[in-house]
């Protein structure tokens, strides 16, 4: 059995590498969610950015916003999801 962790019970290492993720997935979901006209792909592309940009100081200044940042991605990520599933288990 796995144990869950919270952001804020992170190190901010490990914080960061979970932005660089969703950052990473934002990215790519962003250019499928151009090519497909959904409402949403700027902010998806503006976030993943600057995810890339300041993951790294986002995950050091306090998990509270780190976890902010976390949720924003993951809403977006999961919205499009809902309206675009994708057929598999990979990004789309």
């Amino acid at each position: 059995m796995s144990t869950r962790s919270t952001l804020g019970s992170m190190s901010a290492e490990r914080r960061e590498s979970v932005l660089r993720s969703l950052a990473s997935m934002l990215q790519y979901s962003a250019g499928v969610a151009k090519l497909r006209h959904y409402p949403s792909w700027n902010e998806m592309e503006v976030l993943a950015a600057e995810l890339t940009r300041n993951a790294a100081v986002i995950a050091q200044e306090t998990s509270e916003a780190a976890e902010t940042a976390a949720a924003q991605a993951i809403r977006l990520l999961s919205e499009f999801e809902l309206r675009y599933p994708s057929t598999d288990f990979s990004h789309h």
